[in-house]
């Protein structure tokens, strides 16, 4: 089948780069805007320099500083800046696929790939200048390296798992949903249902993978508080509640 992965790949890449620069920035691009072109210093602390002053950003530093380290080969075009997020959506496609051949068959693996190929939705972030691109390819990599790690007992790369979630949780703060999800997951396959689901190859280590949960939790839960302090303010003064539309001509 890795044919038609291939070609579902470059089908992809094509609906992403085909009509990238077909639709104007909205606001929240505009702002990833004003960021890349900050000082490092600022994109490191979540502030961003605007016209009317310094301000903070509650999202976090990781695609940032990617979009400054890819704004000096690609340029400043739309298209150039545009293209990183093309990239990660097209690389997600390969990805998911290898993670549901791992954990469900090569079938399942081919329909994966499909629906990350044909996605609107995951289409529609591709082409916008935000993090929202990077969160499954990091998210389906992680379930990767984690559902390998617990059918081979992997340390390294339970221990590239547990980068990866740290990775999402510095893409977005909405990360920590997923870091949950995988760490009730293990406790799953591990203490419930005792490995039968991983085939007879897995040896699974209870006293291993219970400390290991709590570890990364803590890690996910310093992370997040550190990031998203801003955050917090906005959703108790309702202010992330108060979204209305206005009219093209007024923008």
């Amino acid at each position: 089948m890795q044919p038609l992965v291939a070609l579902l790949v470059l089908f992809g890449f094509g609906l992403r780069v085909l009509d990238l620069t077909g639709r104007s920035m909205w606001g929240d691009e505009s702002y990833t805007l004003y960021r890349v072109m900050s000082e490092w210093t600022l994109t490191l602390r979540n502030q961003v320099a605007m016209p009317f002053g310094v301000v903070n950003d509650p999202h976090p530093q990781l695609f940032f500083a990617l979009l400054k380290l890819w704004m000096e080969p690609a340029g400043r075009s739309e298209f150039g800046l545009k293209l990183l997020s093309a990239l990660f959506g097209t690389l997600t496609i390969p990805v998911a696929y290898a993670t549901s051949v791992r954990m469900f068959g090569r079938r399942t693996g081919l329909l994966a790939a499909a629906f990350f190929t044909l996605s609107p939705a995951l289409i529609w972030y591709s082409d916008e200048l935000r993090m929202y691109a990077l969160v499954p390819l990091v998210a389906v990599a992680a379930g990767y390296l984690l559902f390998s790690a617990l059918e081979r007992h992997s340390l390294r790369r339970a221990l590239l798992g547990s980068i990866s979630i740290v990775v999402g949780l510095l893409t977005h703060y909405s990360f920590i949903g997923l870091a949950a999800g995988h760490a009730l997951m293990i406790l799953w396959l591990v203490y419930v249902r005792r490995g039968r689901l991983l085939g007879a190859r897995s040896t699974l280590n209870r006293a291993f993978w219970l400390p290991a949960i709590i570890v990364a939790l803590g890690v996910a839960a310093i992370i997040i508080g550190t990031n998203v302090s801003e955050l917090f303010a906005r959703v108790q003064s309702r202010q992330e509640l108060d979204f209305y539309f206005v009219p093209l001509s007024v923008i």
